[in-house]
Formats: structure tokens, C-alpha cells, sequence
């Protein structure tokens, strides 16, 4: 998944962008675990 990601974004050089689009969607998923979680 990470590969798909990177190839993605070969565009942009910065491995930055990459690590936080990274963390981004894991929060995301993250917080939509909490949220499921309370209804």
C-alpha cells in the first residue's frame, strides 16, 4: 500500500508529503474507529 502511495506522489519530491499523508489517513482511520465505536 505504502508503494502505491509513493508512485502517487512520485511528482512531488519531498518524502515529507508522503509521511504525512501516511499518518493522515491512519488518523482518520483511527478516528473513525472512535466514532463507530460510540454509536
Amino acid at each position: 500500500m505504502e508503494s502505491s502511495i509513493r508512485k502517487g506522489a512520485s511528482g512531488i519530491p519531498t518524502p515529507k508529503y508522503c509521511h504525512f499523508s501516511a499518518n493522515l489517513i491512519i488518523e482518520v482511520f483511527f478516528l473513525v474507529n472512535i466514532y463507530d465505536g460510540q454509536k
